[in-house]
């Protein structure tokens, strides 16, 4: 009878200790999400707050925008904004990441000493762009190559020339600005906020919108890649976040400066010092699914490929590189 007891025992603790395990709660994976400083981190700003989405845990950093595309590379990052080339090339290099969605519709536009009334205008002038190779240079190039227009470049200094477009490269805006100021280039194509920092300072005018002269909609310049092993529950909840949030920095400029210098990588300090709602309504910040943006994206990835095959990794990525 003993012996019978202390089977029954044995079994029904063992029950109990199966139940209590079964009912443990599942440990649910956390994410480290970076950015580039400027304007591609304000897609995301208004998750900065939040230490935690649909119950996972995230946590933001603001890297310089020349060191994005290597936490990807590293596959330190399990979501990353990049530029929309930027995705296509650390896909076609074999990183297993997807294009989650679009982010930013461009935010790219000329500054000089007037308006341009068409861009056909631009025949004969010196054209200042930052990061040559690089997304403000592969845009100009298809809009010359769309308008049939011939381009040249120049050094610091050129003159124009008859007939074509003459192009002049600099580092970044900072760089760029005191040629615009002195005349040294006729425009300068910027993005915002420095396009704000220019107008204040008096360098020059808003004097044309690359989105308008590609297309009235703008194109996917930026967007959000996640890790193929990134859970689809939380990808999902995380686009609802952002969405819901893609007004935020329009509506509390000053707020989202505060919380980007608070997600700067080692405590650097950000590029972004002032914002103001117009500045922010030029980013053209709006969260599109890839599902709904998957042919812009191939448009955008298909014109950048014919002018310089490497900037999109070698080749316009195939339909794994979207998320289902």
């Amino acid at each position: 009878m003993k012996k019978f007891i202390t089977i029954v025992l044995t079994l029904m603790l063992a029950l109990v200790m199966f139940v209590a395990c079964d009912d443990k709660p599942e440990t649910k994976p956390e994410y480290n999400v970076f950015m580039p400083d400027g304007a591609p981190a304000l897609s995301l700003v208004s998750q900065f707050d939040k230490a935690e989405i649909a119950g996972y845990k995230v946590n933001f950093t603001v890297v310089p925008a020349s060191a994005i595309a290597t936490y990807c590379m590293s596959e330190q990052a399990d979501l990353a904004i990049l530029p929309t080339n930027a995705a296509a090339n650390v896909y076609n290099k074999g990183k297993a990441y997807k294009y989650v969605a679009a982010t930013s519709h461009g935010n790219l536009f000329g500054v000089g000493k007037s308006e341009l009334a068409s861009v056909q205008d631009l025949k004969g002038k010196v054209v200042g762009v930052i990061g040559q190779g690089q997304v403000p240079d592969m845009m100009m190039r298809a809009i010359f190559a769309k308008n049939d227009i011939e381009i040249v470049v120049g050094e610091s200094g050129a003159t124009g020339v008859e007939g074509k477009v003459t192009l002049v490269y600099a580092a970044d805006g900072p760089t760029l600005m005191p040629l615009i100021k002195k005349g040294t280039v006729d425009f300068g194509v910027l993005g915002e906020p420095a396009v704000t920092t220019a107008i204040s300072n008096n360098i020059g005018v808003l004097a044309f919108n690359v989105q308008h002269l590609y297309g009235a909609t703008g194109y996917p310049q930026a967007g959000l890649v996640a890790k193929n092993s990134v859970e689809d529950e939380f990808l999902t909840a995380f686009l609802d976040a952002i969405k819901a949030g893609e007004k935020f920095a329009e509506e509390n400029p000053q707020q989202a400066v505060t919380l980007i210098g608070s997600k700067m990588l080692d405590g650097s300090e950000s590029s972004i010092k002032a914002l103001s709602a117009e500045t922010v309504k030029r980013c053209n910040i709006k969260i599109v699914p890839s599902g709904e943006c998957k042919q812009q994206v191939l448009d955008l990835l298909t014109a950048i490929y014919q002018i310089k095959a490497e900037a999109v990794g070698g080749k316009v990525p195939d339909k794994a590189f979207f998320r289902a």
